[in-house]
């Protein structure tokens, strides 16, 4: 006869309990998936900012930047983003959540870039943010990319230009921007100054040190941009297609004849490129001496895709002409805190408002409110090049691009757009 089985419950942890240890057996796992798969990523966070490893060296991607409000004054809690926390030695804000991080760049960056080209595409139209808005935006950009900026610096820092315009009648400093109105700007600046020709305006240069940083802490500092690749193809033009006077009679003998050369022309019947020309002692053309060689000049031809290849690939001294050289290094704006950031494609709303606040006239030289002769010239020049070359050509611009809210894919869609259709289609 079988004995019945009489079943015990063994001693150790209860059925709550052995549940519960293999819940956390689950979670530990789960997490050690995550961490490997971070790694494997090759991710790493910091100081709220996203970056690759083994790329401290290397400036961050604008696109994983936030508004950081770095140029927000100390002390002033109405401009804090709730839930941030203010680095009192930095003036920065540090420990941003990974969500409201990528929501706020995403939203920053489309904002800007959207702003200027909608002023491209629509030209008679008003702007589509307020002034002081526009201002914030483009000023808290310029911040965020100079942030990254440091964060992987190394070495010394570029020193501030010496060549800024200074005013001290009315405290202002000016970051002068060859192809963006820098000769309107330079007439208003001496006008308002009112003194003697020779003591209108001072460069920064010309002060002892401690007078320097005073004014770069005291002073309103101002500059303008504009779409990089339209200056470009504006300081082409005037440099090379015009050649009215001696100034680019000059360019075409600096820079055109190895323009030229380059591109495989034959230059024995330009005498204007002859070796022994180049050398002489250029004294004051004037009359018949000017007019055959700025006749010679024209017949060079430069087109503005060898002018394009001749800047990517030329020397140094071509990419630090005043005319080309770009934003970030003619102005330094990470080193020189800049009140107000004009842009070309809202220049006439810009000036009058940046003149009106700093007391200046505004009635003097006016600006202008519409659509330039030289984008015209640009859709002609830019919708035949490569876009390679065109992309090549933006790469030397990369981080203008990131501090101004400039975009090739936009700067694309502005030259396949329909001029006739834009009279009547708002809805950009």
């Amino acid at each position: 006869m079988s004995m019945p089985f009489n079943f015990k419950q063994p001693a150790g942890r209860s059925r709550v309990e052995r549940r519960f240890c293999l819940m956390l057996v689950i979670l530990a796992l789960s997490l050690l998936s995550t961490f490997v798969l971070l790694q494997s990523l090759n991710i790493t966070w910091g100081s709220g900012i996203v970056r690759p490893k083994g790329k401290a060296n290397e400036p961050i991607d604008f696109e994983y930047f936030p508004d950081d409000g770095r140029r927000s004054k100390e002390g002033d809690e109405k401009s804090r983003p709730e839930g941030f926390m203010l680095d009192d030695s930095k003036g920065r804000w540090n420990n941003m959540p990974k969500g409201l991080f990528i929501s706020k760049l995403r939203q920053q960056q489309a904002k800007l870039i959207r702003m200027n080209y909608h002023a491209m595409m629509y030209p008679m139209d008003k702007p589509i943010f307020p002034f002081d808005e526009a201002q914030s935006l483009r000023r808290n950009v310029v911040a965020n990319v100079c942030t990254s900026l440091e964060v992987n610096a190394y070495g010394a820092k570029p020193p501030i230009p010496g060549h800024l315009l200074v005013d001290d009648n009315h405290h202002l400093i000016f970051c002068q921007i060859r192809k963006v109105a820098s000769i309107t700007w330079r007439q208003v600046l001496e006008e308002a100054a009112n003194t003697p020709s020779s003591h209108k305006i001072k460069r920064l240069i010309t002060y002892t040190k401690a007078e320097r940083d005073y004014r770069l802490k005291h002073y309103t500092k101002i500059m303008f941009v504009r779409e990089p690749i339209l200056r470009i193809v504006s300081g082409w033009y005037d440099k090379f297609v015009r050649t009215n006077d001696r100034d680019q009679l000059n360019y075409l003998t600096r820079f055109g004849c190895d323009i030229a050369r380059r591109s495989g022309k034959n230059m024995s019947d330009f005498k204007l490129c002859r070796r022994d020309e180049l050398n002489d002692d250029d004294g004051e053309l004037s009359g018949p001496d000017l007019f055959s060689r700025l006749k010679e000049a024209r017949r060079l031809r430069i087109s503005f895709d060898e002018f394009a290849r001749y800047l990517i690939n030329g020397p140094v001294a071509i990419k630090n002409d005043m005319h080309w050289e770009t934003y970030h290094s003619r102005c330094q704006p990470c080193q020189v805190d800049y009140d107000f950031i004009g842009h070309y494609e809202t220049i006439a709303n810009d000036a009058h408002e940046i003149m009106r606040r700093v007391g200046l006239s505004k009635d003097v030289f006016p600006f202008p409110s519409s659509r330039s002769n030289s984008e015209d010239i640009a859709r002609e020049v830019l919708s035949a090049l490569d876009p390679l070359l065109l992309m090549r050509l933006s790469e030397l611009y990369h981080l203008d691009y990131q501090l101004f809210g400039y975009n090739l894919r936009k700067l694309q869609e502005w030259l396949d757009q329909d001029l006739d259709a834009t009279l009547f289609n708002k809805n950009y």
